[in-house]
């Protein structure tokens, strides 16, 4: 998010020489304090915010995870940190109509963790590759030596938020290992 910051239009302000550099209003919004991995997102977000001069940051999640709530709280955040957004939702679908909204009013936004939705033309996502990781799980796995697929089997593949985009490619990435390595696997 603080990356916004340097890298924005001319709202900004001038950052070199002697000239004032203007306060940069900026906003991540996350899924909900409920969750941990969603909370470190947020902190780490405020870290590098509080490390860069000039930088009005704001971060704020719904309590639990609704996702009508966290859409209201980006499209509040596009009233008030029009210099640049980062949102990272367990909800995409959602976010289709609000981020549209926030590119027609040219604000710089950043993916994090679940890729844009389809429809939008967010131009920076951060996240893992997580068919990659998925792949790395599966080629972890068939190293353990209490583990032998020759004889077939069955592996269950879950997930605990079914349709996410990040967990469906992480769950694609070990499939597709196991379908190779593993034939007479179940999946």
């Amino acid at each position: 998010v603080a990356a916004l910051a340097s890298c924005g239009g001319g709202s900004s302000g001038s950052r070199s020489g002697g000239s004032s550099a203007k306060t940069v209003h900026l906003a991540f919004i996350y899924p909900g304090t409920f969750a941990n991995f969603a909370q470190e997102m947020a902190l780490g977000a405020k870290a590098a915010a509080d490390h860069t001069p000039g930088v009005d940051f704001t971060e704020s999640a719904p309590q639990n995870n609704d996702g009508n709530a966290q859409v209201q709280l980006f499209q509040d955040a596009v009233q008030t940190s029009g210099d640049g957004m980062a949102w990272m939702t367990l909800f995409p679908q959602l976010f289709i109509r609000p981020v549209q909204q926030a590119e027609a009013r040219d604000i710089p936004l950043v993916a994090v963790d679940v890729p844009p939705p389809p429809g939008t033309k967010v131009g920076t996502f951060v996240g893992n590759s997580n068919t990659q990781l998925g792949i790395a799980l599966g080629n972890e796995l068939l190293k353990q030596p209490s583990f032998d697929c020759s004889n077939g089997g069955q592996i269950l593949i879950g997930t605990d938020t079914p349709g996410l985009p990040p967990l469906v490619a992480r769950n694609d990435g070990f499939s597709q290992v196991m379908k190779e390595k593993c034939p007479k696997v179940q999946l």
